[in-house]
């Protein structure tokens, strides 16, 4: 299992990364690029893809298994073990979860109910309005920006 430097090192390379406990196994997703969702969703479209849309969005973004960090030996431990084991753990509603809100298609909250099972880790900004330092309304108590009546171009 990873340490939590390992998985402090990997939240840090990768900004937001979802931890999945599965089995006895411990397997961790980074968030995808914007081609890598555009082709899941591509495949998720295709009737011929559909079936194995998510599993290869799941081996896309997989940065560890088993406390394995090295790609691709861990792809590799992920899909000679863990899919040997349960072939269709890519499929199971907290991966389509974790995914979901490393993608930003979901919140965090929305894993609530998944209890201990899957979590997802971010070392980006915060995401509670505060004060801008610019005035800007970004804050609820910001003052709104002035408006000009110059007629807007069409």
């Amino acid at each position: 299992m990873l340490s939590e430097e390992q998985k402090d090192a990997l939240e840090k390379a990768h900004k937001k990364i979802g931890l999945i406990a599965w089995e006895g196994h411990e397997i961790v997703f980074r968030r995808p690029t914007r081609v890598e969702w555009h082709n899941y969703i591509r495949m998720k479209g295709d009737a011929a893809a559909n079936a194995a849309a998510l599993d290869s969005h799941a081996q896309i973004t997989l940065v560890a298994y088993d406390g394995d960090i090295q790609m691709p030996r861990a792809r590799v431990a992920y899909t000679n073990e863990l899919l040997e084991e349960c072939p269709g753990f890519a499929n199971a509603p907290e991966v389509a979860a974790v995914l979901a809100v490393l993608a930003g298609t979901a919140q965090q909250e929305d894993l609530a109910n998944l209890g201990k099972v899957a979590t997802v880790r971010s070392c980006g900004r915060p995401r509670t309005l505060t004060a801008s330092p610019n005035g800007s309304p970004t804050s609820p108590e910001a003052p709104s920006s002035p408006t000009t009546d110059a007629p807007r171009p069409s």
